[in-house]
């Protein structure tokens, strides 16, 4: 017997206006690799810190991100895109949720002339959310963010960000 409960968030989003926009359900259920470890609160502080995805996730491309204790992204693929957004603190739901806002990547300006540089950096803006990793003893040990964006021209674009807590930059 086990005393579980079980949260489902199930619906359809769609772009009807939108080449292959059509109705899409979905169904979502929580996974304790983020549930907040007792007593703990959601806070961007929790977060604060540098992270890495490696080049195996991101096209081939290491991605390294830190999160200031204001929320600022700042960040770089080994592509030589610059990364910046902003993460917005608990949003009152008491879970492990951060919003993310303006969340995008720009040419950096080191890149040489004869270098192609970042090839993202033409994308529409991304909003989405955040989640914190915690290992076995309740600290941090990861972040996962998923964003996305359009543009009314249609173009369209999305970053899935697993990233694992850095104990030096």
């Amino acid at each position: 017997s086990s005393n579980c409960i079980v949260n489902l968030l199930t619906g359809t989003y769609g772009y009807s206006s939108q080449p292959g926009g059509y109705p899409t359900r979905f169904t979502m259920q929580p996974d304790s690799l983020y549930t907040l470890p007792a007593g703990r609160q959601a806070s961007v502080n929790a977060i604060v810190g540098s992270y890495r995805m490696p080049g195996n996730s991101f096209g081939g491309h290491q991605v390294d991100i830190a999160i200031a204790a204001d929320g600022s992204i700042t960040g770089s693929t080994s592509n030589e895109c610059l990364i910046v957004g902003k993460l917005l603190g608990d949003l009152g739901s008491g879970q492990n949720q951060y919003r993310v806002e303006a969340f995008g990547f720009l040419d950096s300006p080191m890149t040489p002339s004869s270098s192609i540089g970042c090839e993202l950096s033409s994308g529409p803006s991304q909003s989405g959310s955040a989640s914190a990793v915690f290992d076995s003893q309740g600290n941090v040990s990861g972040l996962r963010i998923l964003t996305a964006g359009l543009l009314q021209s249609g173009q369209r674009a999305h970053t899935v960000f697993v990233g694992s807590r850095r104990t030096a930059p």
